[in-house]
């Protein structure tokens, strides 16, 4: 996680270049436009003697650009803007045009692009930084000042979007925020949600310092249990974890930094009492993966350092933070990969602020310690762990995804085993065993003679008619008769009858689950041969391609059978199963519709989930 180090200095100048972040920017702007913004609001820029370095690229959302603003010497401006702070600018524009509205910042909060892919995007790539880190220093190299996941990861894994996140999570100081885990949690996913825009089916592949790995995990949980953000987990292909505590840090002595009686300080102890060893949190959170973990389709690299790393330092005392066999989760297929790097400390006068966040042990004392990493620092493209990361992300984007896998499958559907593994019931054949009835006998005129009745039989619109009454009625027949007159009906009308009898149900079987798939089965045995593989097709497609994925009842595995991947898109969720037969039916707007389903109030099982789908389909 990081090492803590004393010092009696307070922090000084950093003789690495200085980065900021340019939020706003019109799309239509190019370097030159923005430079002559920039010189608006610090006119000793244009005349700056020193190097710097500005890039432009396209914001995570929305239709502006972002800019990066490395300054190997800082203007007094610049050097003013606080770590925490966003400083607003009106920048005036020509030809009587609205001003331009531009941020600046140098906490990088967020989610901050990091290049400009050249063409079609394959892959988004989110690197999410650790415990008081921060989103772009934490990734760059001290000796060589390159930034991997900006200077070299784009040269080797091409059409990628780049992102890092950050998040205020210093320890100490004037921290103005109080957010926790859950919090963070929430922030995170959905600046995920906002990145997608439309393309919520493109693969992620997250990179995870450290609580970066905690957060990542936070975010798939929220997305396995919200429909609303299930895209994520569906479309993540590999997750890199380095140096996560996943069994919990070592955090008695950070605890003891943290100033209670400074504000929001307080939120700050309750966060590391939730990344303690043993904490409720993690054990919830455990429990929590175990059941994404049996369908996760994804490539999972655990980084793990070998040199002795992550110590907190005070006089001689010498503990260790972060144990080896807190950054592995041990599961099948995982890559454990060792790292030989530590979290190694340079001395305070040489180290930048985007590499560390200065905690204030001391009061009035003025001692200093910091949190540092050199685990997710690479000087150069030769590095060991830099082409491990390479090799294992290139795999990852050539994993097939699940909604591939699932249009290669209804592409290639077979319709007589489609029809094997519906769990649809042959209600022909129950209605052999029903006797059948005079409408014209004394015994059924409480029906047949019914004005509500005669209303509902001889009207052209969308009607609903729900008979009941006591079992010496024998409704069964009447249900029944009624599906034989529509059927005759059905030739000269072209009307899809659809019927149902309850007693049919098998037990241990959902019955809304079989009353669709019946329904189906119904709607591909009435239709004309050469459009049943179609109404299959649409039915399928409607699952594996809705606008959020379906919320799967079993998890699919890359080695299921096409009856396996079959058998379990058919058992969707009610609701899902419900609109999917819905898009069959918009198919074929001139077809009217009749449906008949008898001992509806009387089912045993699932009796409300069953009245309110089906009322919700025939409205």
């Amino acid at each position: 996680m990081g090492s803590a180090i004393v010092g009696r200095a307070p922090f000084l100048l950093s003789p690495k270049p200085k980065s900021f972040w340019i939020s706003g920017v019109p799309s239509n702007w190019s370097k030159d436009g923005l430079l002559v913004g920039l010189h608006a609001i610090d006119p000793s820029l244009e005349a700056h003697p020193h190097p710097y370095q500005l890039s432009l690229f396209p914001a995570c959302c929305g239709p502006t650009q972002t800019a990066l603003l490395c300054l190997d010497i800082c203007t007094e401006y610049f050097q003013h803007l606080k770590p925490n702070e966003s400083k607003y600018e009106w920048i005036p524009t020509k030809d009587n045009k609205p001003e331009v509205l531009l941020v600046l910042d140098c906490h990088f909060h967020d989610l901050t692009p990091l290049n400009n892919p050249e063409d079609e995007i394959v892959a988004d790539v989110v690197a999410v930084t650790g415990l008081a880190g921060h989103a772009f220093g934490s990734w760059r190299s001290r000796e060589t000042h390159q930034m991997w996941l900006m200077d070299f990861l784009p040269n080797y894994v091409e059409n990628i979007r780049i992102m890092s996140y950050g998040y205020d999570s210093s320890l100490v100081g004037d921290c103005e925020s109080e957010s926790g885990l859950f919090d963070y949690r929430r922030t995170f996913i959905q600046q995920l949600e906002n990145s997608r825009g439309s393309d919520e089916s493109r693969p992620i592949i997250f990179i995870a310092h450290s609580m970066g790995g905690i957060l990542v995990l936070q975010a798939l949980v929220e997305s396995k249990h919200n429909p609303r953000y299930r895209h994520i987990l569906n479309s993540t292909r590999g997750i890199f974890f380095f140096g996560t505590p996943h069994q919990g840090l070592r955090t008695d002595e950070l605890e003891g930094m943290v100033d209670t009686e400074t504000g929001g300080q307080e939120s700050r102890v309750n966060l590391l009492k939730q990344l303690k060893g043993g904490s409720e949190f993690l054990e919830s959170q455990k429990e929590d993966l175990s059941r994404i973990w049996k369908e996760f389709q994804g490539k999972i690299v655990s980084f793990y350092e070998t040199l002795e790393s992550g110590k907190y330092e005070r006089g001689r005392s010498k503990v260790m933070m972060v144990k080896r066999l807190s950054a592995e989760l041990y599961l099948p297929g995982e890559c454990r990969v060792p790292v030989e790097k530590n979290h190694t400390v340079k001395p305070c006068t040489g180290v930048s602020p985007e590499d560390v966040r200065w905690l204030n042990s001391g009061g009035a004392t003025g001692v200093y310690i910091y949190v540092v990493s050199d685990m997710v620092k690479f000087a150069s493209e030769i590095d060991r762990t830099f082409q491990t990361v390479v090799k294992h992300m290139r795999e990852c984007i050539a994993l097939p995804s699940l909604h591939k896998v699932l249009l290669s499958t209804i592409d290639s559907v077979d319709l007589d085993r489609f029809l094997q593994v519906l769990s649809a019931i042959d209600q022909d054949e129950y209605k052999t065993t029903i006797q059948p009835l005079d409408h014209g006998q004394p015994t059924f005129y409480w029906i047949f003679r019914n004005m509500d009745f005669e209303q509902w039989n001889s009207g052209s619109d969308s009607r609903v008619l729900w008979l009941s009454g006591p079992s010496g009625c024998n409704i069964h027949r009447v249900s029944s008769y009624i599906v034989d007159q529509a059927k005759n009906k059905a030739s000269r009308t072209r009307q899809f009858v659809l019927y149902f009898f309850y007693s049919t149900a098998i037990r241990g079987k959902p019955i809304a689950t079989v009353l669709i798939h019946t329904f189906l089965n119904q709607i591909i045995c009435s239709s004309l041969v050469d459009k049943r593989i179609l109404i299959v097709k649409t039915f399928l497609r409607a699952l594996a391609t809705r606008e959020r994925a379906p919320n799967w009842n079993s998890p699919f595995e890359m080695s299921d059978s096409l009856d396996a991947i079959m058998g379990k898109m058919l058992g969707a969720q009610i609701n899902e199963l419900w609109d999917a037969l819905k898009a069959v039916l918009d198919g074929e707007p001139k077809r009217k519709l009749l449906i008949v389903i008898d001992e509806l109030g009387g089912a045993e099982h699932q009796n409300d989930k069953s009245i309110r789908g089906v009322w919700s389909f025939i409205r």
